[in-house]
């Protein structure tokens, strides 16, 4: 997009964090796996070769998108982003066509399996499929991202540049090739070996600085010195610990099982200016959500004090603070304090996009749909405003919700009651029957 800045390697790290380690190794898990996919519902089919070659400039552009992960042999060191030597455009640019009558219930019936797929980590963390076919001469472009490549936000900019401000501009020149890197695990483990007595040095001198400089605060000033760190514990007690008791409230009563408050995971952007498109930085919050308060006005009011207090937390990054630890223990370990971590039935989250039109090979994007993670809750609800609209996509674990019908009904009743505040608006439901059959719904 024209009034996108350029992305490179300027400000990438070549190492993963340990947040995005976690994201990494929660990959080969489908308990732990957290990609974030994008529907893009076009105007029109465009031309394949365009499209291929939307995807391989931006990957010229934007190196995560050429780049794999290494994990060295043995924990010496930390795994690093590499430009793949054996980048294979058409592995990760797919095309395929909709089973018929190509609404837009068959394209989420697709997406939803290329959702729960796992990806090949042996390779860069993404795809793009164009899919075919859709009712009214119709496509559909699918992305699939690794969450350990970048967040929500993130990934708005690092796919910029496939998009344009109109239908057809003029051509520009191809960017240059990045210069591949034939980087093997083994390599990488010896690196961090000869590395080895430098980082231990280093990190000995750290500790016992830092140690001597706690002691001194102690010794200055005991009280205060002890007050900050039970300050900061309790911080993250509030900021992860259980919010309520579960529910969801017009599906409950329709159940006959009222319920007041809704246990819900919401993610705090923490990216500034400055950040780079890759990598994670967000911090996710729980909130006991007031779905018990019918008045919609006061209903929001409550939740708008409750995420005021949660931001202003001291430890609101709390699982940035500790990821250093729980990238070292086993997975099956990993999983079950991913669990203790989550303390939620429900995650929602929003995005905003573009604000204009964009134009992708010659189509119009005229609606975007964003599927997110079911890391081991009940139901992912995300949000994307895109050039004057909003759209809400919800997946949700069918042994939770039982009655799909009657929880599409709810659904719609529930964003009625919000939109009612600002006049007359209703929300509209996506065009397929609300017979929901694949646990994903889409308004």
């Amino acid at each position: 997009m024209s009034d996108v800045p350029e992305l490179d390697a300027a400000g990438l790290p070549e190492e993963l964090s340990a947040v995005d380690q976690l994201l990494h190794r929660g990959e080969a898990n489908p308990r732990t796996r957290s990609g974030i996919m994008g529907v893009e519902i076009l105007d029109t089919t465009p031309d394949w070769d365009r499209f291929r070659t939307r995807f391989d400039n931006a990957s010229r552009k934007v190196l995560r998108l050429r780049q794999k992960v290494v994990m060295p042999t043995l924990p010496t060191a930390a795994p690093r982003w590499v430009v793949d030597p054996d980048f294979n455009l058409d592995y990760h640019v797919r095309r395929m066509r909709v089973p018929g009558p190509g609404t837009l219930r068959e394209l989420l019936d697709l997406t939803e399996v290329a959702m729960q797929s796992p990806m090949d980590i042996s390779r860069p963390l993404w795809s793009a499929t164009l899919v075919e076919g859709l009712a009214d001469g119709r496509a559909a472009t699918v992305l699939h991202l690794s969450h350990a490549v970048t967040d929500g936000v993130g990934s708005v900019e690092m796919f910029a540049n496939i998009y344009d401000l109109e239908r057809d501009p003029q051509p520009t020149a191809a960017p240059p090739l990045p210069i591949p890197q034939d980087l093997s695990p083994n390599e990488l483990m010896r690196q961090g070996i000869n590395r080895l007595p430098g980082s231990i040095a280093g990190g000995v001198l750290g500790a016992l600085g830092a140690a001597a400089r706690a002691a001194g605060r102690v010794v200055r000033d005991p009280i205060s010195a002890v007050s900050a760190i039970v300050d900061y514990a309790m911080s993250g007690v509030r900021v992860m610990g259980p919010a309520a008791e579960p529910s969801l409230r017009l599906y409950h009563e329709a159940k006959g099982v009222p319920v007041h408050t809704l246990p819900m995971a919401v993610p705090v952007n923490l990216r500034s200016e400055d950040d780079p498109a890759g990598g994670n930085r967000f911090a996710g919050v729980n909130l006991a959500a007031p779905i018990g308060i019918a008045d919609p006005e006061a209903r929001i009011k409550a939740i708008r004090t409750q995420m005021t207090s949660k931001r202003e937390e001291r430890a609101i990054d709390v699982v940035g603070a500790i990821a250093p630890v729980l990238r070292l223990l086993p997975d099956t370990f990993l999983e079950s304090a991913a669990g203790s971590v989550v303390n939620s039935d429900v995650q929602a989250s929003n995005v905003a996009v573009y604000p204009g039109d964009t134009y992708l090979a010659g189509a119009k994007i005229l609606r975007h749909y964003r599927l997110g993670p079911l890391p081991g809750v009940a139901m992912m609800v995300v949000l994307i405003s895109r050039a004057g609209y909003i759209t809400v996509t919800v997946r949700y674990d069918r042994a939770a919700v039982t009655d799909e019908p009657l929880f599409a009904r709810c659904l719609q009743a529930g964003f009625d009651e919000v939109l009612a505040l600002g006049g007359d608006a209703r929300c509209t439901p996506a065009s397929f029957t609300a017979v929901l059959t694949n646990g994903s719904a889409a308004q």
